[in-house]
């Protein structure tokens, strides 16, 4: 009768009712309760770091700034010919018809044959003519390494930033 008084008030006083049920063992209670509280913080911890890791390697920024129209229409092509759309829209002018293109651009390369897609993603850029229509406005002419297929892009720089302008390579009459 006494054995049992003194057990439910240790129960009573520890707040819960059988610590060796939890584990089925004999060395659970009190430490191992705050130590798994621990462990649980802990991750919880890790899993927060971890999501705010990933939030932020998705963020554009990663990629540096071009400097100038060159730097920036070759970053361009670059990305696009080793198939990253992330760093190529990181150098393209936001918009929706250069969304668009740009989609249609990694359609048509993504249908390719396999020889030809990693071709193109060993190529080489070779930059041609390097055309300043205005201060603002650059047409640079190029090729790859892999087709030697000549080809134009347009750069403008807009609020002090270079970036490529698909809507010209369609139509450049713009």
């Amino acid at each position: 009768m006494i054995k049992k008084r003194r057990e439910s008030r240790t129960k009573q006083r520890n707040g819960h009712n059988d610590y060796k049920k939890i584990r089925g063992s004999q060395k659970c209670g009190p430490l191992f309760l705050y130590t798994s509280e621990v462990y649980l913080s802990s991750m919880r911890r890790l899993i927060f770091l971890l999501v705010c890791t990933a939030f932020f390697a998705c963020n554009d920024s990663n990629y540096p700034k071009a400097e100038n129209a060159l730097d920036a229409g070759r970053e361009f092509i670059d990305a696009f010919l080793k198939g990253d759309s992330k760093k190529a829209e990181a150098y393209m002018l936001i918009d929706d018809e250069n969304m668009e293109l740009l989609k249609k651009m990694h359609r048509q390369l993504k249908n390719r044959n396999p020889e030809d897609q990693q071709g193109y993603k060993e190529s080489s850029i070779i930059i041609g003519d390097v055309d300043n229509v205005s201060e603002n406005e650059v047409v640079i002419q190029y090729k790859s390494s892999y087709d030697r297929t000549g080809r134009k892009i347009k750069v403008i720089n807009k609020d002090g930033e270079w970036l490529v302008d698909l809507k010209y390579t369609v139509n450049p009459n713009l």
